[in-house]
């Protein structure tokens, strides 16, 4: 069997579709495993951060944490209250436009609850270099497989209210 050579524009367009078929089809929690995993496997080839082996770490680690569980259950309640659906793989069953609570701030409060559980594992871990990697690993497959095609149907189903939302609210922070 001989290697056939896509070139550079088949290459990229081979990959487009990839990444298009895994949009909203894997679960935000295994990407949020995923990101853990990338952070845990860099952890093991990471320098020993002394500030974060003092003590410190698990502090800052335990508060990560708590603020991630906080600011996702805080969305999954201001979803619940406007009678809507929180399954990313039913976004066309969404009932209700939500923008208050931790909706005023951020556009995917569950999603950056998620992102603030791997800052804490990475930061338990002790591992500044597993943060930073597992954080840019999720950020980037979340926003490409699950936020855009999520803000698509919004921008379709809402128009100009969605626009005017998204023109005023940052996706992340």
């Amino acid at each position: 069997m001989t290697a056939r050579w896509l070139g550079p524009r088949r290459l990229v367009r081979s990959l487009a579709d990839n990444m298009r078929r895994l949009e909203t089809t894997v679960p935000p929690l295994v990407w949020m495993v995923a990101g853990g995993l990338v952070s845990w496997l860099i952890a093991t080839l990471d320098l020993d951060v002394s500030w974060l082996s003092d003590g410190r770490g698990d502090l800052v680690a335990a508060l990560a944490g708590v603020a991630g569980v906080g600011v996702m259950v805080s969305g999954v309640i201001a979803f619940r209250a406007a009678s809507t659906t929180v399954n990313p793989h039913d976004i066309e069953s969404a009932s209700a436009f939500v923008s208050t609570g931790p909706y005023r701030f951020t556009r995917n409060p569950m999603y950056l609850g998620m992102a603030l559980l791997i800052a804490a594992f990475s930061l338990g871990l002790g591992s500044i270099l597993g943060l930073i990697v597992g954080e840019v690993f999720f950020v980037a497959i979340m926003t490409r497989v699950q936020i855009r095609p999520e803000e698509r149907m919004l921008a379709s189903k809402l128009g100009v209210i969605y626009e005017q939302y998204c023109a005023k609210v940052r996706r992340w922070l």
